[in-house]
């Protein structure tokens, strides 16, 4: 396994004064997850725990992936397995919880809803039969679960259809990271321009125009329309509508929270119109 590479060298683009503070936190979970990849038989999950802590506190430069790849030798894919995993196996009640015992179990499990998982694992336990992820994913098909009436839920409980939820998945992982990326940069350009009571401009940003915390918030807004939200109401997540691709969500079968909200200002638009009293 490749030695991950100090801290100091992950290039953290952060200010000065909080840099050391943060270097030693990411450190300390690099330092765990190799400790873990050591003993990967019974610590799989805890590698998961800390790879998602890590995206999600967003300590390191440029991508998720860049970070795996420079640190660990290791691909995006890999990453999210364990965190996938960890995240399969976190969402079950603590009575069957100790059953899930590897990545490949709790990778299998992840195929089921939320609301079903606990089911299916006492199910196989109550068969006798040994805890694979072959044996997992035969309770799931036993049960019928996986299924486009049983998938999971959007933002406001509709379920999402299963020829969609890839695409799904993948639209809110990434909006998740890339807003991610955003906030660190934000972050370097509002301490370097001083924002904040008290705070001085760093002189390396002499040339810097106040304009940028605007710039920040319009490519986060435009992020927020890569985000999934809602099934699209008009195609029901068909992607078409009268046998053509649909017009409203351009045949992804879902829209973000902007476009959802937009519809919701015109039904009200129009309901007002309607009920409006004509005049004398």
């Amino acid at each position: 396994m490749q030695k991950p590479k100090k801290t100091e060298e992950l290039n953290l683009n952060l200010e000065a004064n909080k840099q050391e503070s943060v270097a030693l936190r990411l450190q300390k979970r690099v330092d765990t997850i190799t400790v873990y990849l050591n003993t990967i038989g019974e610590n799989w999950n805890k590698i998961g725990e800390e790879l998602l802590a890590i995206r999600d506190e967003g300590d390191y430069a440029g991508s998720f992936e860049s970070f795996v790849k420079t640190t660990f030798g290791k691909t995006r894919d890999w990453a999210y397995k364990f965190i996938e995993g960890f995240e399969a196996k976190k969402s079950l009640p603590a009575h069957v919880e100790h059953e899930i015992q590897n990545p490949r179990q709790a990778l299998a499990l992840a195929t089921a809803p939320l609301e079903k998982r606990t089911a299916v694992v006492e199910a196989v336990k109550a068969s006798g039969k040994k805890m694979t992820a072959k044996v997992i994913e035969q309770e799931i098909k036993n049960q019928k679960i996986i299924d486009a009436d049983v998938e999971e839920p959007d933002e406001l409980g509709t379920k999402i259809p299963k020829d969609i939820l890839p695409e799904w998945m993948r639209a809110k992982a990434e909006a998740k990271e890339n807003r991610g990326l955003i906030n660190t940069v934000a972050r370097w350009f509002s301490n370097g321009l001083g924002d904040g009571e008290g705070k001085k401009r760093d002189p390396i940003f002499r040339a810097v125009t106040m304009s940028n915390q605007k710039i920040f918030s319009d490519i986060k807004r435009q992020i927020g329309m890569v985000d999934p939200h809602a099934v699209c109401p008009t195609c029901k997540g068909t992607t078409k509508k009268d046998g053509k691709k649909c017009g409203h969500c351009k045949g992804t079968g879902f829209i973000s929270k902007f476009e959802f909200d937009n519809i919701e200002k015109k039904a009200a638009s129009k309901k007002e119109t309607k009920n409006a009293k004509p005049k004398k």
